[in-house]
């Protein structure tokens, strides 16, 4: 088995493997590397559904990103001022921008694969290993052991899941397959097109829900418009949020907490995951500390949210009802991206 070599420059030489290069992977390699750190980030082998070109994020993660210098690749974004629903049960339409408020707007949707490189950029090529993928995530004494896809063995001190709903690094973090289970996210995305009905007004988000639960999605986006569509289908078993981290192991993004895709808030709740990670390693003696103190922090942030999210998509079968938009607003309007990661 090989081991790293260790640098010389105290908490920050500790050896840390992002596994993941969507947006949740890259940032937090970004992130660690702001704090000091050397990250290696290599791809996952899990089922990815971070290939939704669109990423919908809520103020203040734009603020997190700017701090990291890749708040341009916002800046050809669209802004969401308003979202109308319309369901079986009723039409819904919630203004997000109230009267006498700045025009920045609480939501901007941007493509992913433009965050995607300017969130790369930022990292060495040296430390990017887009080729290379994991096969195995153990624990061990002195940390987590990686075997990768070409059979080499690496011991690290610290192992970040990025990879997505199916992570190989979750499946080392939950011992017990049984333990947290928690079987309520529907899967199966359709497709993204840029052949919509022409949309009402630039800066509102159009859905459309289905008997069935399927969602049609209409919005503006970078100079086109957009569909996408999401279909029901079968449940996953997916972690709850309290598994977040243990023994040199941590969960980002929607490893960590895997919802239903038609949701708006598991881009921005990664953006926090990496932000917040990078900070607490930055700040605790250890990475055992500072993985108890990341898992207190972001389980909390996120109970209300996740509960919120199961009642909003239903139990297993059930006919989903919509995300209120206005109310993650106040629930995403209430965070301090600048500094106070203790909130969070």
């Amino acid at each position: 088995m090989r081991a790293l070599q260790h640098g010389t420059d105290g908490q920050t030489d500790r050896q840390v493997l992002v596994v993941g290069t969507g947006v949740a992977g890259l940032l937090t390699a970004a992130a660690c590397r702001e704090r000091g750190f050397d990250p290696v980030v290599t791809a996952g082998a899990g089922r990815d559904r971070d290939r939704n070109p669109i990423l919908t994020l809520w103020r203040p993660t734009g603020t997190l990103l700017d701090g990291l210098g890749v708040g341009d690749a916002l800046a050809a974004g669209t802004p969401v001022r308003r979202w109308v629903c319309r369901h079986p049960r009723g039409r819904t339409a919630e203004t997000l921008v109230h009267e006498g408020e700045p025009q920045a707007a609480p939501c901007v949707r941007v493509r992913r694969s433009r965050v995607e490189r300017a969130l790369a950029a930022t990292v060495p090529d040296s430390r990017l290993w887009r080729r290379r993928t994991i096969r195995r995530v153990e624990r061990g004494r002195s940390g987590p052991v990686v075997t990768f896809d070409d059979g080499v063995r690496e011991r690290f001190d610290l192992v970040v899941g990025a990879d997505g709903p199916g992570s190989r690094v979750r499946d080392a973090v939950v011992d017990d397959a049984a333990d947290g289970v928690d079987p309520v996210v529907p899967t199966p995305v359709v497709g993204v097109s840029e052949r919509p009905p022409r949309l009402e007004a630039r800066h509102t988000v159009y859905e459309h829900w289905s008997p069935a639960g399927s969602v049609t999605r209409l919005s503006h986006l970078e100079g086109s418009d957009l569909w996408r569509y999401v279909a029901p289908g079968r449940t996953d078993g997916v972690v709850g949020t309290e598994h977040w981290a243990g023994d040199g192991l941590a969960l980002v993004g929607e490893a960590a907490h895997p919802l239903s895709p038609v949701l708006t808030t598991h881009d921005s709740l990664a953006v926090e995951d990496g932000t917040t990670l990078a900070a607490v390693l930055a700040s605790r003696p250890t990475t055992r500390a500072a993985l108890q103190t990341y898992e207190r922090r972001r389980s909390h942030r996120t109970r209300g949210l996740y509960g919120g999210a199961r009642e909003d998509t239903g139990a297993a079968g059930d006919t989903p009802v919509p995300c209120r938009q206005a109310f993650l607003r106040t629930r995403f309007d209430r965070r301090d991206p600048a500094g106070r990661p203790d909130d969070w």
